[in-house]
Parts: structure tokens; sequence; C-alpha cells
């Protein structure tokens, strides 16, 4: 028995055509609720997972943080260090112009010993010799 559907909307008028509408549309309708509503237990399911994971996220947070402020603390100490050593060069910068300057005035002395009258040399060890010079032996 084959249905004739053309005959069976005729028949059914425009009252049963909007019964027929209706019903149509409740059906979608409910599907379309089921479809993207799910089961509750689904729901469920997923309400416990997504608090496992904002637990996970509130966790990696909190390191995250943790390692950012060790991070800021490493490079202020970072600068100060590099601050200290660059204190330290510039002193020993300073040290080796002072002990050049000074090579070059011992030179200086030493090599005008040559030219000194005898009183001249007298002068310059007693200077330089000042606590064995008066010594009786």
């Amino acid at each position: 028995m084959k249905i004739n559907w053309e005959k069976f909307f005729q028949s059914l008028g425009s009252l049963g055509k909007i019964i027929m509408g209706t019903i149509i549309g409740a059906l979608v309708i409910y599907l379309l609720v089921i479809i993207f509503t799910g089961d509750p237990d689904y729901l469920r399911h997923d309400k416990k997972t997504v608090k496992n994971i904002e637990k996970k996220i509130d966790t990696l947070q909190a390191n995250d943080k943790f390692l950012t402020e060790r991070i800021y603390e490493i490079e202020s100490r970072q600068i100060q260090f590099y601050d200290a050593i660059n204190e330290n060069n510039k002193a020993i910068h300073q040290n080796n112009e002072e002990l050049s300057r000074l090579k070059k005035l011992y030179n200086a002395k030493i090599n005008n010993v040559d030219h000194y009258s005898i009183n001249d040399l007298d002068s310059f060890f007693r200077t330089r010799y000042s606590r064995y010079y008066n010594q009786t032996p």
C-alpha cells in the first residue's frame, strides 16, 4: 500500500496542516534540546573535569608568579653584581695608573743616582733606609 502524501495533506485542511506543522516543530525543538543540553550525568562529569582543570591552572599560575618573582630578584642581584664588578674594575684601573706613575718616579730617581753627589747619595739612602742608618753593629 502506497501512501499518497498529496492527498493526505489536502484532506487535513488548514487546521490539520497547522497541527501537523506544530507537532513537527515541537519534535525538532525537542531533538535540538536533547542534542545541545546532553545528559545531566555528562554535565556533572564535565563540571568535575572543569574544576580539576581550574585547580591545575591556579597551581600553574601560582608557580608562574613565584618563578617570575625569583627571576626579578635574580636580575636585580645580577645588576648589583655588575655594578660591583664595574666599581672594582675602576679601582683596579686607578691602582694600575698609580702604580705606573710610581714606577716612573722611582725609575727616574734610580736612573738619576749616577749623577748624584756624595751628599745627594747620603740623603737618598738616609731617607730610603732611615731605620737602618744610625744603628751600630
